[in-house]
């Protein structure tokens, strides 16, 4: 019998083909060796850098792909717990808040202190007011990028993109949770492989499956070149400034956060968007052909 009808027969015991979901390009990840022209955009990979969620905007891994099938296949949430159960091989996981933290290498800025827990979404209306959002701001879910001052608007798009794997609006974890396994896609496939590669490190008689057939790292999406600028607006639309607590003394002395300061303070009017138009295609005249002459 040959390899591959050997493996599919495997794979097959694992995940029947009919119920496996489809692998589609959701949240992206960030390549911060390439280069990027907008200068807040290159203050807030800065800050970024300096932030505890630092490596879930570029950590991925190499899975097989019949791994992912099966985690989403088997994973069910234990009931009163924030715990999710699911199956990799023959082997049974389980994956919650303190194992994602150890994936994402997320601790605490001073040892021995617990992490502060999230505000309350009223707390984050809130602030999200006192920032200057000029929209209507009733819940989170309603919140729209194009209504923030910069640097927010980049924050938020950047962190929609590679964690949410959503661009237009806010989203939270707990809303997420509730439609994620009412999807005929995959969702999130970057953290899916590195939930599965954790434990297939930490337990040697998972089988890598031959190395065949594997979601490599080339299949994640990057995130390219972003667009900052209202559809109704000529410039970006600056003002709430990033505060120090989010930045450090390189990122100050650095040009592109010289040139933001002096969009952010007013001291330089912010660049206007260049509007390419599309060449006006020429209407070729059609001429009636003269009858020939008789020779």
């Amino acid at each position: 019998m040959p390899d591959n009808v050997w493996l599919n027969a495997l794979d097959n015991s694992l995940v029947a083909p009919e119920k496996r979901l489809k692998i589609k390009r959701c949240n992206t990840r960030i390549a911060f060796t390439k280069p990027q022209k907008e200068e807040t955009y290159k203050v807030t990979l800065e800050a970024l850098k300096l932030s505890p969620c630092y490596p879930a905007f570029q950590i991925t891994a190499e899975v097989p792909k019949i791994y992912m099938h099966q985690f989403w296949n088997t994973i069910k949430k234990i009931e009163k717990t924030d715990a999710y159960d699911f199956k990799l091989d023959k082997k049974q996981c389980r994956v919650d808040t303190e194992v994602f933290r150890e994936i994402l290498q997320i601790c605490p800025r001073l040892p021995n202190q617990d992490f502060v827990e999230l505000p309350f979404e009223d707390d984050l209306l809130s602030f999200i007011k006192e920032l200057g959002y000029s929209g209507n701001c009733e819940m989170l879910s309603a919140i729209r990028t194009d209504q923030m001052h910069q640097p927010w608007r980049t924050f938020n798009v950047v962190i929609n993109r590679c964690i949410s794997g959503k661009s237009t609006r806010l989203d939270r974890l707990r809303e997420s949770q509730a439609q994620i396994f009412k999807k005929e896609h995959m969702p999130y496939p970057r953290f899916t492989k590195v939930i599965i590669n954790h434990f297939i490190s930490k337990d040697n008689s998972i089988s890598m499956r031959n190395i065949i057939n594997l979601h490599i790292v080339r299949d994640d999406s990057l995130l390219g070149a972003l667009k900052f600028v209202s559809k109704t607006k000529d410039c970006q639309k600056y003002g709430a400034m990033i505060p120090d607590g989010m930045i450090n003394d390189d990122i100050k002395l650095s040009t592109a956060y010289k040139i933001y300061l002096d969009y952010a303070t007013g001291k330089v009017p912010p660049k206007k968007e260049r509007k390419f138009k599309k060449p006006v295609s020429l209407e070729l005249k059609t001429v009636p052909a003269s009858p020939k002459e008789p020779t």
